[in-house]
C-alpha cells in the first residue's frame, strides 16, 4: 500500500473537504437562474399585455396597456392619453371643448341625418385655420341661405352672407381672431322668409374655438414628434381640441385595420370626452 504524504502541520481531514472555490458556483448558478426566470416572466407578461398589433400609416406597431407603442415614440402626455383610452375608455381632450355648444351626429327624429338640414363643421371643435370653410347640408326647400358668424350671442356679427340655394359651404375671406370662440348658424330662406334654422332651436348657434398662437405652436411641435402616424395624430388632435381632425385620423386607422377593435375603442373614448348637446 502506497503511503500518503502528509506535510507537516497539515490536517489529514482537509483532503476530504470540497474546495471552497467550488462551493461558490452553485450559489452563482442559482442567482443567474433566478434572474433569467425573472426576465422571461416579465417578457411573457409584457407580451400578453400587447393583445393587438396595428397597421399605422403602413407601419406595423404593437400596443401595450401602459400606452407604449412599438415603433412610435409618443410624448409622455400622448402616451398617458392612450393609456386612459385603452384602460378607462376616456380620451384626453382640451378642456374648452366641453363648453362649446353643438351636437355631433346625434340628430333625432324619423328622418335620417343626411335628410335633415343641419350644420356639419366646425361644430363643438377647435380649428387651427383662421380662415375655415363652413359646411352644412342642403335644404331642398331653400331658395337662399343666410350664414351668420358672431363672437357671442347678441353681439355684432363677424360675418353675415347670403348664398344661393345650391351652396353647402362657404370659405371666409377675413381671418378669424386666434384664441377666440365663435358662434355660427345658417338660416334656410324660402322666398325671403326663414323656413328653417341650423342648429334648430333652442340652440342659438354652434360654437367652435380658434387655436391661439401658443396652442397652434404646441400642436405643431407635437405633430412633428409623431410624424405621419394616424394613431399619434389622432391623440394629438384630440388633446388640442381638434375633434374633426381626430375623427379623421381614427377613420384612417380603421380603414387600415378593419378587423381591429382599437379604432372603434378610440372613437368611443373620443365621443365620451365630447358629449353631444341635443338640438
Amino acid at each position: 500500500m502506497r503511503a500518503r504524504h502528509i506535510s507537516a502541520g497539515a490536517d489529514p481531514a482537509d483532503e476530504s473537504r470540497p474546495s471552497r472555490s467550488l462551493g461558490v458556483w452553485p450559489s452563482l448558478l442559482a442567482a443567474l437562474l433566478l434572474i433569467g426566470l425573472s426576465l422571461l416572466t416579465s417578457n411573457l407578461i409584457r407580451a400578453k399585455e400587447v393583445g393587438f398589433t396595428l397597421l399605422d400609416h403602413g407601419a406595423k406597431r404593437g400596443l401595450w396597456q401602459d400606452g407604449t407603442v412599438r415603433g412610435l415614440a409618443l410624448p409622455p402626455e400622448l402616451r398617458a392619453s392612450l393609456r386612459s383610452a385603452l384602460m378607462q375608455n376616456q380620451l384626453e381632450v382640451a378642456p374648452f371643448v366641453a363648453s362649446l355648444v353643438g351636437w355631433r351626429e346625434n340628430l333625432t327624429g324619423k328622418k335620417k341625418p343626411e335628410e335633415r338640414f343641419h350644420l356639419l363643421s366646425p361644430v363643438q371643435t377647435a380649428i387651427d385655420e383662421p380662415r375655415p370653410t363652413f359646411r352644412w347640408t342642403l335644404d331642398k326647400k331653400a331658395t337662399t341661405y343666410c350664414l351668420t358668424i358672431a363672437p357671442k350671442e347678441g353681439e355684432t356679427p363677424f360675418a353675415k352672407v347670403y348664398l344661393p340655394h345650391d351652396h353647402d359651404h362657404w370659405l371666409t375671406m377675413k381671418p378669424l381672431v386666434r384664441g377666440e370662440d365663435y358662434l355660427w348658424q345658417v338660416n334656410s330662406m324660402r322666398h325671403g322668409a326663414v323656413s328653417a334654422t341650423a342648429p334648430a332651436p333652442p340652440l342659438s348657434g354652434a360654437r367652435f374655438h380658434v387655436l391661439s398662437e401658443a396652442e397652434s405652436a404646441q400642436l405643431a411641435r407635437t405633430k412633428s414628434e409623431v410624424g405621419p402616424s394616424h394613431l399619434g395624430l389622432a391623440l394629438a388632435y384630440a388633446r388640442a381640441g381638434l375633434i374633426d381632425q381626430a375623427e379623421s385620423e381614427i377613420a384612417a386607422l380603421q380603414k387600415e385595420n378593419p378587423a381591429s377593435p382599437i379604432p372603434s375603442r378610440l372613437r368611443t373614448a373620443l365621443q365620451r370626452a365630447t358629449p353631444p348637446t341635443s338640438p
